[in-house]
């Protein structure tokens, strides 16, 4: 079995649950970038991880892997969180700025899957900040493509089909016409309400659509409930 690098260290701060789940994705970080070294695939990195990596940087730096380590583990250490010791392998490394956000990328991105509430990943908007101003050295990351609604309404009928599918009260299919009105009318609310919009474009989108995801989900979960209490005979 692979040891995933140890937490080393445990500020008096009282950190946030959502906190420490995000930072305790840096140990599963390492393990992936180590996996690369290791297996000569450092140019592979972003298919490992699975993160978009369609951004480019301006003025990308190289970079020693336990100087990054070092400094996401002081942004940790800010929010009362573990710091996790960079693997023997990586101290040395050298790679390109683009590398660093691709790890800090990573951690968002598992870290966000646990969430289910807005207020979950309304807490993640600080230390995300923070993370990004510790990769100022590393580069500075061109603007993504625009945030659409209409993006994110898909996104919003694809989880809810998902979930009324899984349902093991629904026979028959979601009603897709509601479900595309209910879809367009939440992503325009929630993008007027810009939660996220004070991140960097790369991560934004992420945040949204777990959030996207979720609201998906209960839809699905009211037009089943719906269904059941009228008797209704399935679409």
């Amino acid at each position: 079995m692979t040891t995933l690098p140890q937490a080393i260290h445990r500020p008096k701060i009282r950190p946030k649950r959502t906190h420490q789940q995000l930072f305790g994705m840096l140990g599963v970080t390492h393990h992936t970038v180590k996996y690369c070294v290791e297996h000569d695939q450092s140019n592979h990195l972003d298919m490992l991880t699975q993160v978009d990596s369609s951004f480019t940087l301006k003025d990308s730096h190289p970079f020693r892997y336990g100087a990054l380590s070092e400094h996401l583990n002081q942004v940790a250490e800010q929010f009362g969180c573990w710091t996790t010791a960079c693997p023997p392998i990586l101290a040395q490394a050298q790679f390109d700025g683009k590398v660093a956000y691709l790890v800090v990328l990573t951690m968002i991105d598992r870290a966000v899957i646990q969430f289910d509430t807005k207020q979950q990943l309304l807490q993640l908007i600080e230390p995300i900040q923070c993370l990004f101003k510790a990769l100022e050295p590393y580069g500075c990351p061109e603007p993504g493509r625009a945030l659409s609604s209409e993006r994110l309404a898909k996104w919003f009928v694809q989880s809810a089909a998902i979930s009324y599918r899984n349902d093991a009260r629904c026979t028959g299919s979601l009603d897709k016409v509601k479900s595309e009105k209910q879809a367009v009318k939440s992503c325009d609310r929630l993008l007027t309400e810009g939660v996220f919009d004070t991140l960097p474009p790369m991560i934004r989108e992420t945040l949204y659509e777990r959030l996207v995801f979720k609201m998906g989900r209960q839809h699905a979960n009211t037009q089943a409930r719906s269904r059941e209490h009228s008797g209704a005979e399935p679409v």
